[in-house]
């Protein structure tokens, strides 16, 4: 649509002469002073036969009502400083985060780099933020103010300290978690999958049960529980974690993370290597969240749900996700390539294709023959 094309033909190549970092810091400050601009966007958008399909984008998550299944995945707003004003964008929910326990000002730069041929991103941000105290009061703060009109998520994980396993790491984790145990949030994400930090993936059985012990001990407000999988892991680990779900009644997963594979990739290789370490994000990972999200749907109990996180850029990649098992979905490498506009331009497609299949979101969780119809619809 007209405006996603003039934010990828102009505005795009404005911002990428400016350092990754310092464009996404640009355009999250200008996140609250863009209203406007989007309820004109809206407006084109949104016309009389998408309004009228609206509700068949409903979605639940963790019991929840969602008005549709898209949401703003970790890492975008980690401090929650602009979380009042992403539901401006027509998002259905949002995650902010990674929250640590402490301030932590996480590698050294750079530390974000595009690349444009396979529109993806290799990140090696390491886990900076504000800390979970201030976090926490900035997050409650916006609540008590009215200030937010959408469901919000909590994305925690462990400081990137090297050496922190064990008791240590479960003591980390859990200061963060109690920092919020008087906000308002839809569920809370352990992010167990983090490639940009000193130790990688969370990949021991016996320090992920100590953790969940901990902070469902912890969790005086029954707050529902995600854990955060990288798209990396093998289906031994997947299954592990699956079953130690059971035994503490976790709501659901994310899948997945970046990754820290370089497959599928376009961009010159001696390119991708100076970017040097970090996760993948974009388009090349998508695959690999499509077969972990049918992976995971297969294992887990039927009460548990999943939200699927990684190269989803289009209406299609969301119809594929749920259709795989997904109850919603995340994106944010799709806004640096496409811009704020491409959310209500895939919700719209999304809506007007349900409406000729006469389904719903809802309906279409798992239901892989559903999935194919709506993306042939969506083809046309």
């Amino acid at each position: 649509m007209l405006a996603t094309w003039f934010y990828r033909n102009f505005i795009a190549h404005l911002l990428f002469l400016l350092d990754p970092e310092e464009a996404h810091d640009f355009v999250l400050h200008l996140v609250p002073a863009s209203t406007g601009m989007l309820k004109v966007g809206r407006a084109a958008i949104f016309n009389d036969a998408v309004l009228s399909a609206w509700p068949r984008l409903q979605t639940t998550i963790v019991g929840s009502k969602l008005a549709n299944p898209v949401g703003v995945a970790a890492g975008v707003d980690k401090n929650a400083r602009y979380v009042s004003s992403f539901h401006e964008f027509d998002f259905g929910f949002m995650e902010i985060g990674s929250v640590t326990a402490n301030l932590s000002a996480g590698n050294a730069r750079p530390r974000l780099f595009r690349l444009p041929q396979d529109q993806a991103v290799i990140n090696r941000m390491g886990l900076n933020g504000d800390g979970a105290k201030k976090i926490a009061a900035r997050l409650n703060q916006a609540h008590q103010s009215g200030m937010i009109q959408f469901p919000v998520a909590l994305n925690i994980a462990k400081s990137n300290l090297p050496g922190l396993h064990g008791q240590a790491a479960v003591a980390d984790l859990l200061a963060s978690f109690e920092q919020f145990q008087n906000s308002n949030l839809l569920y809370v994400t352990i992010n167990t999958s983090c490639p940009n930090t000193h130790d990688g993936a969370l990949n021991e059985a016996s320090e992920l049960r100590q953790i969940l012990e901990a902070i469902t001990a912890a969790n005086s407000r029954l707050f529902p529980l995600f854990l955060k999988l990288s798209p990396d892991s093998s289906d031994e680990f997947m299954q592990l974690v699956v079953n130690l779900s059971r035994d503490y009644a976790v709501a659901g997963f994310v899948c997945g993370n970046t990754s820290v594979t370089r497959a599928r990739l376009t961009t010159e290789a001696a390119a991708v290597a100076r970017c040097g370490m970090g996760g993948l994000s974009g388009p090349p990972i998508r695959e690999r969240m499509l077969t972990q999200v049918s992976k995971v749907f297969s294992l887990k109990a039927a009460d548990q749900q999943i939200i699927a996180c990684g190269g989803i850029s289009s209406a299609a990649d969301v119809v594929a996700a749920i259709a795989g098992g997904a109850s919603a979905v995340q994106l944010y490498t799709a806004l640096v390539y496409h811009g704020p506009f491409l959310i209500m331009e895939m919700l719209a497609q999304l809506a007007l294709a349900l409406e000729k299949e006469q389904t719903s979101v809802a309906e279409l969780v798992g239901n892989s023959g559903l999935g194919q119809k709506i993306i042939a619809q969506l083809a046309k």
